[in-house]
Order: structure tokens, then sequence, then C-alpha cells
């Protein structure tokens, strides 16, 4: 498709409804299905992004709170139970944290 409807979920997270588009942020994404035909079911979906500013305005353009205000098409065919953020550092930030704190747990012996 050229154009894509300005309510459909890759437009909406892309940031454009033009087929070829670069998207405003680039994230990692992975979903696993889960649940059974009989019980709950659904997608847990991770995604991970250098800044959590990418993942803010992904979730805004979903849920109508973008500068558009229009919400995104998944919205009306799912139901979000549940979400959290989380932070991991890189590898260097993870060194300056415990070498800090390795400091402070020395000078208070």
């Amino acid at each position: 498709l050229k154009k894509k409807s300005a309510t459909s979920h890759v437009a909406r997270m892309v940031g454009s409804t033009d087929a070829d588009a670069e998207p405003k942020y680039q994230i990692v994404r992975h979903s696993q299905p889960y649940g059974t035909v009989s019980g709950d079911s659904g997608l847990f979906f991770i995604a991970y992004a250098a800044s959590p500013a990418a993942l803010d305005w992904m979730l805004d353009r979903m849920t109508g709170h973008g500068e558009d205000k229009q919400c995104d098409d998944v919205m009306r065919l799912t139901r979000c139970v549940s979400g959290n953020y989380w932070y991991f550092p890189s590898f260097e930030e993870f060194q300056r944290i415990t070498s800090v704190s390795t400091s402070l747990f020395s000078f208070l012996r």
C-alpha cells in the first residue's frame, strides 16, 4: 500500500501514513502468544528502546494522547490488561554503579 490509514497500528508507530517512511524511533520488539482456546489468552509483548521517550511517544499515539488525538486501531480490537517499565543500565553504567556502591560499603566497614 502506498498510503496507510491514519489509525493503522503501523502508521501510528512509525509516525507517518507513507509506505516508505522511516520510523521516528527504533525499538526492538518481541511478542509471544499465551493461553488456551477455552481459557485466558493473549499476547505477551516486550519492547526494548534506548530511551523511555520512544515508548512514551508510541503509547501516547496508540491511546489517543498523541498530538493528533487519534487512537490506534489495535486499541479497538484488544484490551490491555497491564504494563510496566523496567530500566537496564548499560555495561559501563553498571560498572560505575557497582564501583560506587563497593566504595561506599568499604567506607562503612
